[in-house]
């Protein structure tokens, strides 16, 4: 009761010996309507017998309730008992009277009513009290089984399954459904029949319709209920399969059987389309190349692939349809709980056992810490587990796929040793290197800490490249901007080389060579930095720079001295040539003629003798100036002049060689030169002896 109804009602109780009938009568039905006659309270029986909730009667008229000449009595007796001024409730008014009310499912209910006015403090009615009981018994039983009768008639008529009721005689009532289901014209027709009529000659596995029909329906008198699958027809000729439930009950004195038909055409198709579903789900399992099984919701397996097979040396044809963990033998020995279980268990305790399980996308995914001994050897699996939907997103089980991930685990171990010894090679280096990327360094050597003068790794890391360097390079741009520019390029070439001024921490400019790599890790792409300081060399190099200018002044200086000594010793060979001939030219003038002269004069033996002996000492003296103005004839150098003279003494090549400290070949190519100047590089002439013959 609404607390608003409850707190009117106990207004109008106050000061009232109304209240003592109401405890008298609380097992009947209590109801209490205001002057206007709406109805203010209802007791918990009121609801249950009329089947109204507080908020359908609650306020409205008591005409709503009762039939029109019930109503109409109580209207009457209100208005008789109303006129009475006396105080309170007077028994002898308060006699019992007939009326029928109207139930929430329409049915109609005889009750024995009393009705009493309630009045305030000063006599004036201000309600109606009402205590009804039903008739009698029998009345109740009668309209209850009447009630059932119509109730068990709404099901019957408003099921979702065919309903008909018979014996082995036929068929000789049914509900709507069964027309429907059977596509009957009507029910006449229909309770003509034997269920056997309604199907083939034969059912699936051979046996007579009528027969097996008839001893179905002994089996249902017999036990009460049965239940079967059937094959029905309709009248249209279209057979369907269908499920049947046959129960036993007595009408008129005698058992009859009724029997519920439900159509399971579209859960057959449905079958039958998950069974190829799971056909083509087993053919698309078979042919993946990871070693795949799935299991149902019993944990039975349903498909084994033949990557399995070569996994584990376990056939297919052996685990399929085998359950309580057998599919953990070939990996573990013995029969326990897969990944794929903790899918379908559900359980926490087991999850948190494989510390190692994770989720991600709604699938498990896990790797074993240790080889396990799997076929023919030890492996190392990695395994991926998820539910699987049928079509109406429904759970029908799971699958779980594995892949040997024994090579990669060496391949791991073989990298982590890789990388300890790149760790021992990077601290040992001798030239700084430091990882970064544009943003800044994030690790470095201990050989940079010394370069750079820096005390911690923390130190130096939170600077970047162009930070640790002059605000410009030598170039004149910004060392940050240019730093980013070489980063840059290193990220898109895979490496970059340069020269770069850096700063230590105490503001000590250094010179020095940078190898920028790129390489990933962790899955993104960094620099790797090594910087050798050249400050030695820069050094060394402007030192030798230095040597190299001042050497080509030296030997520039060198070679005006040598050409000017070259124009000098030209001009003293021009000199003594010149000398020589005039010389000569002298002595063929001033002294030949006059010795002839002589010889002409002198006709003494001694005198003769005399002017031979003089002209033999004149010949002496003259004779070297007479080969060298010879073979100046023939424009010989001086180097030439010389070796022809030593050939003309009888010297060989490698005689001349020694003495004038030149090569063999250099005297060859002399000769040579000799030859073609006086014309005989294609004549067989013997070279000595045609320079002695110009003497």
């Amino acid at each position: 009761m609404a607390e608003a109804s409850r707190h009117r009602l106990h207004k109008l109780l106050r000061k009232s010996d109304l209240a003592v009938t109401i405890l008298e009568h609380a097992r009947d039905i209590v109801m209490v309507a205001d002057a206007n006659l709406h109805l203010i309270y209802g007791s918990a029986s009121f609801e249950m017998v009329t089947g109204y909730t507080e908020g359908e009667w609650f306020n409205r008229r008591l005409d709503r309730f009762f039939v029109p000449e019930s109503a109409q009595r109580i209207r009457r007796v209100f208005m008789e008992r109303g006129a009475n001024n006396g105080p309170g409730l007077k028994a002898e008014s308060n006699q019992p009277f007939e009326v029928r009310i109207l139930t929430h499912h329409g049915d109609t209910i005889s009750l024995q009513l009393q009705c009493s006015p309630i009045r305030d403090e000063k006599g004036s009615v201000t309600a109606l009290l009402g205590v009804a009981r039903r008739i009698n018994a029998q009345s109740s039983l009668e309209e209850s089984l009447q009630f059932i009768e119509r109730k068990y008639q709404d099901l019957f008529e408003s099921s979702n399954d065919a309903i008909m009721i018979l014996d082995k005689e036929g068929i000789f009532d049914c509900n709507r459904k069964t027309l429907e289901v059977f596509a009957c014209p009507s029910k006449e027709k229909f309770t003509t029949l034997h269920p056997a009529d309604l199907s083939p000659p034969q059912q699936e596995k051979g046996e007579l319709s009528i027969e097996l029909a008839n001893r179905m329906i002994d089996l249902a008198l017999e036990k009460g209920s049965h239940s079967f699958s059937w094959m029905h027809r309709r009248f249209s000729g279209e057979l369907f399969p269908a499920e049947v439930s046959m129960s036993r009950f007595a009408l008129a004195g005698r058992w009859v059987v009724q029997a519920m038909v439900r159509d399971v055409t579209d859960r057959v198709r449905a079958k039958e389309e998950a069974l190829k579903s799971e056909r083509r789900f087993a053919d698309i399992i078979n042919f993946l190349p990871d070693p795949t099984f799935a299991v149902d919701l019993t944990g039975c397996v349903i498909a084994w692939n033949r990557a399995m097979e070569n996994l584990t040396g376990t056939s297919g044809k052996d685990m399929l349809g085998k359950g309580d963990y057998e599919y953990a033998i070939p990996f573990y020995r013995k029969r326990r709980p897969l990944m794929i279980d903790l899918l379908l268990k559900n359980d926490p305790d087991r999850l948190k056992a494989y510390h190692k399980v994770h989720w991600a996308e709604g699938s498990l995914y896990y790797e074993n810490d240790e080889a396990l001994e799997v076929g023919d050897k030890k492996r190392y699996l990695w395994s991926k587990a998820s539910l699987i939907y049928d079509h109406n997103n429904q759970v029908m089980g799971a699958i779980q796929t594995i892949r040997d991930i024994t090579d990669r685990k060496q391949m791991d171990s073989t990298i982590l040793e890789s990388e300890k010894k790149f760790r021992t090679l990077f601290e040992s280096a001798n030239d700084a290197i430091m990882m970064l990327d544009k943003h800044s360094f994030f690790d470095c050597n201990e050989k940079t800490l010394e370069l750079y003068g820096f005390g911690s790794k923390d130190a130096f890391i939170k600077y970047h490249p162009g930070e640790v360097s002059p605000a410009f390079q030598p170039d004149g741009e910004a060392s940050v901007e240019k730093a980013n520019r070489m980063i840059d390029t290193a990220m898109e070439k895979g490496s970059h080389a340069f020269t770069w001024i850096h700063k230590k921490a105490d503001g000590t400019l250094f010179p020095a060579e940078v190898l920028l790599s790129r390489f990933e890790l962790g899955g993104r792409p960094v620099v790797q930095a090594v910087v050798r300081d050249i400050t030695e060399r820069v050094q060394s190099e402007l030192a030798l720079k230095r040597s190299k200018e001042e050497l080509e002044v030296k030997s520039a200086y060198l070679e005006e001295a040598n050409t000017a000594l070259k124009v000098l010793l030209r001009r003293r060979e021009e000199d003594k040539s010149a000398l020589e001939e005039d010389v000569l030219a002298n002595v063929r003038s001033l002294v030949i003629p006059y010795i002839e002269r002589l010889k002409q004069s002198f006709t003494g033996p001694e005198q003769q003798a005399y002017l031979q002996v003089l002209e033999s000492n004149l010949n002496s003296i003259i004779s070297p100036f007479l080969r060298n103005v010879t073979l100046a004839h023939f424009n010989l150098t001086g180097r030439e002049i010389q070796i022809a003279n030593l050939v003309k003494e009888g010297k060989t090549n490698k005689e001349i060689s020694g003495m004038l400290n030149l090569s063999i070949r250099s005297v060859e190519f002399h000769r040579d030169n000799i030859r073609k100047k006086m014309k005989l590089d294609h004549r067989k002439a013997n070279l000595r002896v045609f320079l002695m013959s110009l003497s």
